[in-house]
């Protein structure tokens, strides 16, 4: 064959080459024989899966909802998205009763009523009454799953990836169907797990079954959603969350409550003078909140804030209630003749060291600029790719944007242009578009580019993240 079109020039990069090349001068190299076209694969459902993961793997966030069993044996109902670099914001429940979630540096924090608290522990005692309505930092075993760890859009797609059975080698259509969530899908399994991917190109994962293997959890169902297009919004509302975590209580820290004297009380304020010890390991600050009630009913709260306290140390503490509640009961009771009875309930927890909140900031301001657009750029520590397949008349089309962290780019894409060449019957190749000093940033140069793209529901045929109309 005397020469290539352009689409074989480009696929050739790709090509695996001799290690001894021969050449002459002058000479020319005839194959006889008519030529023969390669032969258009055909995914099977291991394989499809195995590509519907890579994509969800490169989602800027996922949203998941859906349950799990924690060690203690109770079931935990998550409503969060989590972002590529490990941020999570949304929902948790236990017992019925809701809080916030927000997870930060690697750390998780919770703000939810009493009843949560008893509810995830089982213990319907005085503690969960201390964190009533109060952002704690929670141990992930507590949950079972490091959330942002495990369900990191790259750690969970990777996870999953290890357990498809690759000797599967029946077609996807050979699969039988079902509904999930109004949406026609296949089901395949991963391990002693099921994947359910849409039944349509380009099978976007729909629902994860996991008995166990994603930490101590057990029987996680998960629906799955790509929502990279909200990436932006995601990261501010985490952000603004996060900011709320100056007082977090650390429950990890154990502060041996003492005795109570009482201060001065006049209409202005009334005070407790209390003493607790810290039987922690480590200096922490120590928080005293009281709830006061006067004459059978509220009348106000107080706080204080004292430390950092070394471990072993006996400490005092004064919480003052001045509170509008607190001078409006004492004024009745100094004209209302009989006996009006004040107590206070008071708790000494220690604080959790408040959570860094630079990266995050960082991320939310890049998650809104786009990264450019410059091939020639080829340090990290994200990659932005385009996966093209040509048309019958040779002309290149967009069939996928994908961002990875790897360094090894070429490759990670590369894996990808057999399910290209599957769907597409033709030639595919890879082009790098540029680098980013950011996963946000390139996450948003990908979104931009995809909305430019046009094609299936407004997306490339190959298209899943960013793209929520492909799922049918």
């Amino acid at each position: 064959m005397n020469g290539a079109s352009g689409a074989g020039r480009r696929w050739r990069r790709w090509a695996v080459l001799p290690a001894v090349l021969l050449s002459c001068a002058g000479c020319a190299l005839t194959v006889g024989g008519a030529p023969a076209a390669t032969p258009v694969p055909v995914l099977s459902a291991a394989q499809t899966v195995r590509q519907s993961l890579l994509n969800l793997a490169e989602a800027g966030v996922l949203h998941y909802h859906g349950s799990l069993v924690n060690p203690n044996h109770k079931t935990i109902d998550l409503d969060i998205s989590v972002t590529a670099t490990g941020e999570a914001g949304g929902s948790i429940s236990a017992g019925g009763q809701q809080g916030a979630l927000v997870l930060v540096d690697g750390t998780l924090y919770v703000d939810a009523p009493a009843q949560f608290w008893s509810a995830l522990a089982g213990d319907p005692g005085s503690q969960a009454e201390a964190v009533d309505s109060r952002w704690v930092r929670v141990p992930s075993v507590a949950i079972g799953v490091d959330l942002g760890s495990v369900l990191r859009p790259a750690s969970l797609g990777a996870t999953l990836a290890r357990h498809v059975d690759r000797g599967n080698t029946a077609p996807p259509a050979n699969v039988v169907a079902t509904k999930v969530n109004g949406a026609k899908a296949i089901a395949i399994p991963i391990g002693n797990g099921t994947v359910f991917v849409a039944a349509a190109a380009p099978h976007g994962v729909l629902h994860v079954d996991v008995p166990a293997d994603l930490g101590g959890a057990t029987t996680v169902s998960l629906d799955v959603a790509d929502v990279s297009a909200s990436e932006a919004g995601i990261y501010q509302n985490i952000d603004q969350q996060a900011q709320q975590l100056q007082t977090v209580v650390d429950t990890a820290v154990n502060i041996q409550q003492g005795s109570q004297t009482w201060g001065a009380c006049t209409a202005n304020a009334c005070s407790v003078v209390v003493t607790f010890t810290n039987a922690g390991a480590t200096a922490t600050k120590v928080i005293v909140q009281g709830r006061w009630t006067g004459d059978g009913q509220p009348t106000g709260t107080c706080q204080a804030v004292v430390g950092p306290v070394a471990p072993g140390r006996p400490m005092t503490a004064t919480c003052t209630n001045n509170t509008p509640q607190w001078t409006s009961f004492f004024n009745h009771a100094h004209v209302t003749t009989g006996q009006h009875p004040y107590e206070v309930d008071w708790t000494a927890e220690a604080l959790a060291t408040p959570p860094d909140l630079t990266s995050l900031t960082a991320a939310a301001t890049a998650a809104t600029t786009p990264a450019t657009r410059d091939a020639k750029r080829t340090s990290g520590p994200a990659f932005v790719y385009v996966i093209d397949f040509q048309d019958q008349a040779g002309h290149p089309h967009v069939w996928k944007y994908g961002v990875t962290d790897s360094r090894s780019w070429q490759d990670y894409a590369g894996d990808e242009l057999t399910a290209c060449r599957s769907a597409s019957r033709t030639s595919c190749s890879v082009d790098l578009v540029t680098t980013a000093a950011n996963r946000p940033s390139a996450d948003a140069l990908a979104s931009t580019l995809v909305a430019a793209a046009g094609g299936n529901a407004g997306c490339p045929p190959g298209q899943w993240v960013d793209c929520p109309g492909t799922t049918p």
